[in-house]
């Protein structure tokens, strides 16, 4: 990680930080200017000058170099090295490799979990607690809920968007990196003690992460294995809100993730987008043991005055986590209501195209709101 001495003043980190937020994404600014100490310490004022030429429409070193000024020996290797920390992204562009950036959140933070320090830790609860919560709650959201798969009703069709093991199965390559979540909260003294080491990275193309130093090759036996581990911790698969192109599954705990943090600290309902399925109790099979009361994050159940578990709909966000908990086999998770479904974009590029869609139309509303006619 570069010095946290970089001068976060520079106006490349502004430039760079402008750049991040016309993403969907965003990297909203702050009163404080928390957020450009956080560029400063991962950047060099260099680095951050030609990140801030990046798209999201991958550019060979050459471009980049004529877009920025920079000799294009340098530029190329300014590149390598921010690819190596994990700070942009790449792909196949014509003629060879293409450099594109990459959100902060989800996006190059998550690649930091083995680097980051307990000052870099500081910086980003600031930022969280001043700004960053509120993005990450926007609608689309950038995450949604993978329900567990083990006890959904019989019958039932599960799509294939709504399987974790549909995009094990698809994938090349499978590994697992350190939660930064985790990584974070410890370091600013808070915490849990959950599994560190299991937020799983998928690729379509094998032998993705074999020479990645932050990420653990897995094989797919282990990634499930992996993903059973996190089911019975009582964490909640989430993974990017479309249905293709996921690269990712994460395993969260309203103790640390950034998105389910804020239903206890901050209030919001929907942190990430529910899944199509909600936990439905069997009053026949419920002892009233209240075991799915305490597995639940997100107080969608309690006892009846009968002394029955009952599920409140509105807020279940069908994970399934519940169901793994009841000794009684009570709880199964049903299919929502049709009229109650809202499928995930398809891509994440159809994604992208709806939260800006959402993104001006809030930002036309505060407009008129302060300039009405």
């Amino acid at each position: 990680m570069p010095s946290l001495q970089n001068d976060d003043r520079h106006p490349a980190y502004r430039k760079l930080a402008n750049q991040l937020n016309s993403l969907p994404q965003e990297f909203p600014a702050t009163s404080s200017g928390v957020e450009l100490k956080i560029l400063a310490s991962l950047f060099s004022p260099e680095e951050a000058e030609l990140a801030s030429f990046l798209t999201v429409q991958a550019k060979d070193s050459k471009e980049m170099a004529a877009l920025s000024g920079i000799n294009p020996q340098q530029a190329k290797a300014m590149l390598r090295s921010l690819l190596k920390r994990g700070l942009i992204d790449w792909e196949r562009v014509k003629g060879g490799f293409g450099y594109k950036i990459m959100p902060f959140v989800v996006g190059f933070y998550e690649r930091q979990a083995g680097n980051i320090d307990s000052a870099f830790a500081a910086l980003f609860e600031t930022y969280y607690q001043e700004a960053l919560h509120k993005s990450l709650t926007k609608s689309p959201s950038s995450h949604r809920v993978i329900s567990v798969e083990k006890n959904i009703e019989l019958g039932v069709e599960v799509l294939p968007f709504e399987r974790a093991s549909h995009y094990l199965e698809e994938a090349q390559s499978w590994g697992v990196l350190n939660c930064i979540c985790r990584v974070q909260q410890k370091l600013v003294g808070k915490g849990c003690q959950h599994t560190v080491e299991n937020c799983m990275v998928l690729s379509s193309k094998p032998h993705a992460f074999e020479h990645v130093d932050y990420i653990k090759t897995l094989s797919k036996e282990e990634a499930y294995s992996v993903l059973h581990q996190a089911e019975a911790e009582g964490l909640v698969h989430t993974t990017a809100n479309s249905q293709q192109d996921v690269t990712y599954i994460c395993n969260c705990c309203t103790c640390c993730c950034g998105f389910l943090r804020s239903v206890k600290e901050h209030g919001n309902r929907h942190p990430v987008a529910y899944s199509g399925y909600v936990a439905h109790v069997s009053a026949m099979d419920c002892a009233g043991c209240g075991e799915c009361v305490e597995h639940c994050e997100f107080k969608a159940i309690a006892l009846t005055v009968q002394g029955q578990a009952q599920v409140a709909q509105n807020l279940c966000i069908g994970c399934g986590i519940c169901t793994l908990h009841c000794s009684f086999d009570a709880l199964k998770m049903v299919a929502k209501d049709p009229d109650h479904l809202q499928p995930p974009p398809v891509t994440e590029g159809e994604w992208m195209t709806v939260r800006e869609i959402a993104r001006r139309a809030q930002e036309d509303y505060i407009r008129s709101k302060k300039n009405p006619l």
